[in-house]
């Protein structure tokens, strides 16, 4: 799995190209690198529909 993950970080700056199609927020498509890695379904969609609509504060710098 790093080895997979590893090589498409890697590539991405050399080529331009990850090996997956582009994010899309309608799609909202992600590689999962796991035992099987694919393209799917953001694996968290259900969290970030929780806080979408969420206004985070600033983090204080100092």
């Amino acid at each position: 799995m790093s080895a997979k993950s590893r090589g498409a970080w890697t590539a991405f700056p050399h080529t331009g190209e990850p090996g997956w199609s582009g994010y899309a927020t309608e799609q909202r498509l992600t590689k999962v690198f796991a035992g099987e890695s694919a393209v799917r379904a953001c694996p968290q969609e259900r969290s970030r529909r929780l806080r979408q609509d969420h206004v985070f504060a600033p983090l204080p710098l100092r």
